[in-house]
C-alpha cells in the first residue's frame, strides 16, 4: 500500500510568480502554502511582495497581504504604482484622480484584496 501511495502522481495547485527565473527554480507558489520573504534591509523584499501579489490579483487570485513595517496605505500605493509603473508613494505627478481610481479597482479595490 504504501508503494501504491507513493508512485501516485500528486495534483498540486501552482501559480507562477511574475519572475520567470524564480518559478524555473520553485515552480511557482503552491496554492495553500505559505511564504516567508526574508532578506537585509534595502534589498528589495517590499518590491518583491507588490511584484506578487499584483500577480496574483490580475490573475483573479485572493491575497492577504501583511506589510509589517509600512502603512496600509503605503502598501496600497505600492501595488498600485507597480501596477502603474509609477512610485505612487513618492509623488502622484502626471496621475489624475480617474487613472488612480481606475489603478484602484484594477487591483487592492477588485475584491480579492
Amino acid at each position: 500500500e504504501i508503494f501504491d501511495t507513493l508512485i501516485k502522481e500528486e495534483t498540486n495547485q501552482t501559480i507562477p510568480y511574475p519572475f520567470e527565473c524564480l518559478n524555473a527554480k520553485t515552480h511557482g507558489l503552491r496554492k495553500g502554502g505559505l511564504v516567508t520573504v526574508t532578506a537585509g534591509s534595502g534589498v528589495g523584499k517590499s518590491s518583491f511582495c507588490r511584484h506578487v501579489a499584483l500577480s496574483l490579483l490580475e490573475q483573479k487570485y485572493t491575497v492577504g497581504y501583511i506589510a509589517l513595517e509600512e502603512s496600509v496605505k503605503r502598501s496600497a500605493l505600492g501595488i498600485m504604482g507597480v501596477h502603474l509603473k509609477k512610485p505612487l508613494h513618492l509623488t502622484r505627478e502626471g496621475i489624475d484622480e480617474t487613472q488612480l481610481h481606475t489603478a484602484f479597482t484594477s487591483t487592492i479595490g477588485n475584491g480579492n484584496f
